[in-house]
């Protein structure tokens, strides 16, 4: 069986225990392992949030707006000027034909670092008033949360414009289960309604899916000019909660998902479910292939033989939008379940 897209996503400094982050020597021993195993696919996450990662808190590369600068990683090699060494990845992995993704989760950030400079900035707020995510995950709907995920977007794409990038990933371009209930989404939801929130689920929910696609459009607006043409990704699952219907993502003009489905749905039946749920969208599955202990973020432990089973799930599902598998995050992975990784590829492209 060949997928158009195969390969690993890991975080420049998300999760990594050395105090700088990954260095160039480590990312190219796994573009040229990946490339022996016969994978074709890197995704490289860009930022990382002491809210899940203690060890690292922001940006992964040498900003170049001023107003992200308290936002930047001082620790991150790569977050240096002088240091930076994913410019050199990327044509590396390319050259080897892989297809080249940058990736960001959007809307998460420490709060006081966010204030220096987006003042109208809020968290999102379920109905009891309480912030989600201690105050981190931040809301659209705020329009300095907005101006930041277009401003470290733009960044982004802009400082690696002469690099071969094939396509960007997002997380979180949306909402929370639960929320979000702070005084800009609740004037936002008046306007465009004229009803208060609250009173129906119903009508949030439809409410959460017309918002995000109004988000969506203009976050993707933005992408385009700063890299036209690129393609968009978004990491998401189809969660209505997020305002991430499929038919939302596929009208903002998202063609792919990298659906973490697996994390959350435990069975096969439950995964082939949400595969036919976000029709007629392209799914990459993100594969959680973790078994390294993860501060702050409670996930199950992957075994060899889970992995196995996954490739199972995928190959038993004969859609032809299932377009690949994406495995994260590697930097979290011991030596036996990259074997099984590995070794799983290596019988996807025997076919």
């Amino acid at each position: 069986m060949r997928y158009q897209y195969v390969g690993w996503q890991l975080g420049i400094n998300y999760q990594v225990a050395d105090p700088q982050g990954l260095d160039w020597p480590y990312l190219k021993q796994v573009i040229d392992r990946s490339a022996d195993a016969g994978m074709n696919f890197l995704s490289l996450m860009m930022l990382s949030y002491a809210y899940y990662c203690p060890e690292h808190d922001g940006y992964a590369w040498p900003v170049r707006n001023p107003k992200l600068e308290p936002l930047r990683d001082l620790d991150c090699l790569n977050a240096s000027p002088r240091t930076e060494f994913v410019s050199r990845a990327l044509e590396y992995a390319k050259g080897k034909g892989f297809h080249c993704q940058l990736a960001l989760n959007a809307l998460i950030w420490n709060p006081a670092k966010v204030a220096v400079h987006y003042p109208q900035s809020s968290a999102q707020y379920n109905a009891e008033g309480q912030p989600a995510a201690a105050g981190w995950l931040h809301c659209p709907d705020s329009p300095g949360a907005f101006q930041l995920a277009i401003d470290e977007v733009v960044d982004l794409l802009q400082f690696y414009a002469d690099s071969p990038v094939d396509s960007f990933a997002f997380e979180r371009i949306g909402y929370n289960g639960g929320s979000c209930y702070c005084s800009y989404s609740r004037e936002r939801f008046a306007q465009q309604t004229g009803q208060e929130l609250g009173k129906s689920r119903l009508h949030h929910l439809i409410w959460k899916g017309n918002s995000t696609r109004e988000h969506l459009r203009r976050y993707i607006e933005a992408i385009h000019q700063a890299r036209p043409g690129l393609e968009v990704w978004a990491h998401s699952g189809g969660e209505p909660e997020w305002g991430h219907f499929p038919h939302v993502l596929e009208q903002a003009g998202i063609g792919t998902v990298a659906n973490h489905g697996l994390h959350f749905l435990p069975t096969e039946q439950s995964f082939h479910q949400q595969l036919d749920w976000l029709a007629p969208l392209t799914c990459v599955p993100h594969i959680c292939v973790r078994d390294l202990p993860t501060p702050n973020y409670a996930v199950a432990i992957k075994t060899p033989e889970m992995i196995r089973e996954y490739g199972r799930w995928l190959q038993d599902y004969a859609d032809q939008r299932l377009a690949g598998a994406m495995f994260f995050n590697e930097v979290r992975t011991s030596e036996r379940n990259k074997q099984a990784v590995y070794d799983l590829v290596r019988g996807w492209m025997r076919g």
